[in-house]
């Protein structure tokens, strides 16, 4: 099983709702260019031989209701639901742990 795994904080230090401000034609920021990415591999894999036969998963770990209601579109990513201690500056080693 290979896994991808994107951490996406609710709160930003510099700038304000970045992970979910609209950038240029994507409306839903950083993370629906994050999604699209993933849609590109996942397409890739699909059209390949040997990357078919492999497994992947897509976790979108997140503490904003916004990311997890936006992400329930994409039935082949999961969700986890981060709680505010999994979300400080330098919890992401121990989300790193949890997550699995």
């Amino acid at each position: 099983m290979i896994s991808f795994f994107i951490p996406i904080r609710k709160n930003s230090k510099r700038v304000v709702n970045k992970n979910t401000k609209k950038i240029g034609r994507y409306n839903f920021g950083l993370t629906e260019i994050k999604i699209k990415q993933l849609q590109k591999f996942r397409k890739l894999v699909l059209k390949d031989k040997i990357l078919k036969k492999c497994d992947f998963e897509f976790i979108i770990s997140s503490d904003d209701k916004k990311i997890e209601v936006y992400t329930k579109k994409f039935r082949w990513i999961k969700f986890h639901s981060r709680t505010k201690s999994l979300a400080l500056d330098d919890s992401l080693d121990q989300l790193i742990k949890i997550v699995p």
